[in-house]
């Protein structure tokens, strides 16, 4: 009996500092992932200030654009980035607001992009969808804002842009339409950077997209329709 009891004492006491142990390693795990965080968050954030500055030094137009552009990609993937890296209570859920998550990136794009003569409508329903393919609409919604500014409206004519997100979580629709330059636009639709990526970004979201360019203006829709039997 004694020899059991002193057994038992020693495996708790094994126990025990396992459990320490594995305490330790978490704790320092959890270290470690947020200083990459605070870490990867100050690398994006000095990017987009290196890129600002390299456009307020631009002579070139066609240079400042593309520098504006590449800002507002980092500032997109900083974004995405930043729903990634939630805390954990947040990851417990394993979903995204829409409403506050593409708000937050159509406030950028229209503020850095978009003069005051174009008014701006967006409604978009608070629909919680898992954080991937939150992620690819918001990348998505980027481009289809960045092209709208580059060519609906890059002649600095008035005009209305309306962004709307409407469905459910298994069924939804993003909208982005405009009362631009449309046909009469220097557009690289066939082929340009923001096109290609839109095309991966819907792929990632598992959605269709379509673009619809006519004398009126221009129609980007991205949607995901319910599986059906």
């Amino acid at each position: 009996t004694f020899v059991v009891l002193v057994l038992a004492e020693i495996f708790r006491a094994a126990v025990r500092v396992r459990e320490a142990e594995l305490h330790e390693s978490l704790e320092r795990r959890r270290w470690l992932m947020a200083e990459l965080q605070h870490r990867t968050k100050n690398n994006f954030a000095l990017v987009a200030s290196m890129i600002e500055l390299q456009k307020r030094r631009q002579d070139n137009p066609a240079a400042a654009a593309a520098l504006e552009d590449a800002a507002n990609r980092v500032f997109s993937f900083s974004r995405a980035y930043a729903q990634l890296a939630v805390d954990g209570a947040d990851r417990k859920e394993g979903a995204i607001d829409m409403a506050s998550y593409l708000e937050d990136v159509v406030d950028h794009l229209v503020h850095a992009s978009f003069d005051d003569n174009v008014k701006v409508e967006c409604r978009i329903a608070p629909i919680p969808l898992p954080r991937d393919q939150a992620v690819a609409i918001g990348l998505f919604l980027n481009e289809a804002l960045t092209n709208a500014a580059k060519y609906a409206f890059g002649d600095g004519r008035d005009g209305e842009l309306t962004i709307v997100l409407s469905g459910s979580t298994n069924d939804w629709r993003l909208e982005v339409r405009d009362n631009g330059a449309g046909t009469a636009a220097n557009s690289d639709a066939d082929g340009g950077l923001g096109k290609s990526l839109m095309r991966t970004f819907a792929h990632q979201a598992g959605a269709e997209q379509d673009i619809a360019v006519d004398e009126h203006g221009c129609r980007v829709t991205l949607a995901r329709l319910p599986l059906t039997a």
